[in-house]
């Protein structure tokens, strides 16, 4: 909501400028309700399994440790997964799928931070990673910007695989075919996503 969704309507304004645009914001869940029960034409969301929903993939948000410049793990480029027991770890909004995301990479790989800091947001738990405080996992739409300027550094994590959510675009199951102008209008920029999402590959490069 905060990253892709601005671009994506700044883009479907242009060819709908007369449109009068409700956008609602929440949790996956949510979201996902809400379109199934008819009150939103169409939902960004994480994949998840919802009877009443149909879902386009768009794209995948990995996640991505970021540590600031100063950081000791800079000079290094990369660490193995164990290191991180040894650095205080911030973490936002416990009722985000990134949160449990988080956590499993840990219980998997046996580590404990020797800290957690918990946030309910991720523009602050940027910057608490900013102000050299911990290190965090976040999602590479929502840091694309700050690892550009160099506010943030990228470190690879050795040992495990990477961190992926799927996102995806959803409709309202058994909803008409062909969609509304308005409606398909939105589906069709859903095609131009990629100008907007970043790619971890070309990131990480």
């Amino acid at each position: 909501g905060a990253y892709v969704l601005p671009g994506l309507l700044a883009r479907y304004v242009e060819h709908f400028p007369d449109i009068r645009l409700i956008v609602r914001s929440g949790h996956s869940e949510e979201i996902a309700d809400l379109v199934a029960n008819g009150e939103l034409d169409l939902g960004l969301i994480r994949d998840l399994h919802h009877p009443g929903i149909t879902a386009r993939v768009l794209y995948e948000d990995e996640l991505l440790l970021v540590v600031p410049p100063s950081h000791e793990f800079v000079h290094l480029g990369r660490i193995e997964v164990e290191r991180l027991a040894d650095v205080p770890l911030v973490l936002f909004d416990r009722a985000s799928s990134y949160y449990e995301l988080t956590n499993a990479l840990f219980r998997e790989a046996g580590v404990s931070p020797v800290s957690v800091i918990e946030l309910d947001n991720i523009e602050s738990a940027k910057q608490v990673v900013r102000q050299g405080l911990g290190v965090a996992l976040l999602p590479v739409s929502a840091v694309a910007a700050e690892i550009a300027r160099g506010i943030l550094r990228v470190i690879r994590i050795e040992g495990v695989a990477p961190t992926r959510r799927r996102i995806v675009a959803i409709r309202r199951a058994g909803s008409p075919e062909p969609a509304s102008p308005p409606v398909q209008g939105f589906i069709d920029t859903l095609d131009r996503i990629r100008e907007i999402v970043p790619d971890h590959g070309t990131i990480l490069a």
